[in-house]
């Protein structure tokens, strides 16, 4: 997958987002357990990072091909449990 300068930058390089890489992401991307289309086309994509004990969502573009932002979203299942 492609990347965009403010995913190597902002993510990559940040010290608070360390373990998040390319392959992580691209793996959540492909296996995720959550989706859904943003009103801008974006993606989220959430998929859950054992190591971290955490989920982590990827924000990709419209067509699932460039890595836009990426972070470790303690929120999810709280966010999950509530719109059931």
């Amino acid at each position: 997958m492609k990347t965009t300068l403010y995913f190597e930058g902002k993510v990559l390089e940040n010290p608070e987002r360390r373990g998040i890489t390319v392959e992580l992401c691209e793996r959540i991307v492909s296996e995720a357990e959550h989706a859904e289309e943003q009103r801008d086309g974006r993606f989220r994509f959430w998929g859950y990072v054992p190591e971290r004990q955490m989920y982590l969502r990827v924000i990709a573009s419209g067509d699932r091909e460039v890595l836009i932002n990426a972070f470790f979203d303690s929120n999810f299942t709280r966010k999950q449990r509530r719109s059931r």
